[in-house]
């Protein structure tokens, strides 16, 4: 099966409906509402849409599953500002999601491959420094690598700029350039 998932994410646009003829769990993600202000697109095609931003195949694959947790841990909340409206919010969906991809790829790759996967999908939503604090990018560099924090870079802002437009440039891109900045100048000199 992954093999043939990668000749489907190695096209510059990506089937949607091979992908779903192949991996069925990702019809329900398709057909999944979610609802919240900075997502216009269906899970899957928000998917989609950051798996075609990234070059590499491994980390297309990662970006095709990262958001699949959503389905077994969304709850409906009040909208923080507009009364009597309601959004979807996901806590913990990244660990459901590294749990579904361990349980769909576990046969198909070798166990070095499978854990930075899952990991790549258990961190896409963990910023990775503030103005103050790079703890986090300091930690993942020393467990994982400076190649798996560079490619966690790359996968978050694909992820990030599928969001809606506005979301992305006033509070995303800022947050992101500075992490860039950051791996950039301080770490990415060492590689």
């Amino acid at each position: 099966m992954l093999e043939q998932i990668y000749s489907i994410i190695r096209e510059t646009s990506i089937d949607k409906g091979a992908l779903i003829n192949l991996v069925p769990i990702l019809k329900e993600l398709d057909e999944f509402e979610f609802c919240h202000p900075v997502h216009p697109y269906s899970v899957l095609e928000h998917s989609i849409k950051a798996a075609e931003m990234l070059e590499d195949e491994f980390l297309r694959l990662a970006m095709i599953f990262h958001d699949i947790g959503k389905l077994n841990t969304s709850i409906k909340v009040p909208h923080y500002t507009i009364p009597n409206t309601f959004v979807m919010k996901s806590p913990n969906h990244e660990v459901e999601s590294a749990r579904i991809v361990n349980d769909l790829l576990k046969d198909e790759m070798d166990n070095q491959s499978l854990n930075t996967l899952l990991k790549l999908i258990e961190y896409h939503d963990t910023p990775l420094t503030t103005k103050d604090d790079e703890t986090v990018m300091k930690q993942l560099i020393k467990e994982y690598g400076l190649n798996f924090v560079e490619s966690l870079l790359k996968m978050q802002r694909a992820d990030m700029s599928t969001h809606s437009k506005k979301y992305y440039e006033k509070q995303m891109k800022p947050q992101l350039d500075y992490a860039d900045d950051v791996f950039t100048k301080k770490y990415k000199k060492d590689m």
